[in-house]
């Protein structure tokens, strides 16, 4: 198993976080956004999930979707502290039953909340749980934040910064993460052979 793969599998299995982070931290970066976190029995339109939190310098990357949601007057909540990892590193380095069990323990947390979609920034978790999870009875919608902030723009209720270059015909680039990009293009591929 490559480099630090038994102690990100050893993460998992005992803290839920690939990294060891404490999962109660993971949404730090929304207390300045007053984003509400989700309770059950309060139905909302979009989860915003996590991106993987890679290092503590990262905790804060979620910060412009959930502003952006925010300008936009998105009905949405976060999970918080009950938020754990999808599991798809697990099986990526080939340990099915981390996969299994992280991926089981979601769906039931997942199971307690009541929401249209689930919003997320990390293209990771945005296909395992719009592609993997059904196979174990998670059937979700999934959206990459990129694509809602383009529904948003385009109904009006977001205004980008870059309107000006728009307005003068220039292209505006949204960031597509490679796993996004990759996968669909391959799905696409596949269907046209």
């Amino acid at each position: 198993m490559p480099g630090k793969g038994p102690e990100t599998l050893a993460n998992l299995r005992e803290t839920g976080s690939a990294n060891g982070f404490d999962i109660g931290a993971r949404y730090d970066w929304a207390v300045d956004l007053q984003v509400q976190v989700a309770q059950p029995g309060r139905p909302v339109d979009v989860l915003l999930m996590q991106v993987k939190v890679h290092s503590t310098c990262a905790i804060s990357a979620p910060c412009a979707p959930g502003k952006s949601v925010n300008k936009a007057g998105v009905d949405y909540a976060v999970l918080g502290g009950v938020e754990t990892d999808t599991g798809d590193t697990a099986r990526r380095l080939g340990d099915e039953a981390t996969f299994q069990q992280l991926a089981t323990q979601l769906i039931a947390t997942l199971s307690k909340y009541s929401f249209n979609k689930i919003v997320t920034a990390d293209p990771h978790v945005m296909h395992s749980l719009r592609n993997e999870y059904r196979a174990l009875g998670g059937l979700y919608e999934v959206q990459h934040h990129t694509s809602l902030i383009a529904e948003l723009v385009a109904s009006g209720k977001l205004t980008p910064a870059a309107e000006s270059a728009l307005a003068a015909g220039k292209t505006v680039t949204y960031h597509d993460p490679c796993i996004s990009a990759d996968t669909t293009a391959r799905r696409k591929r596949r269907a046209s052979s």
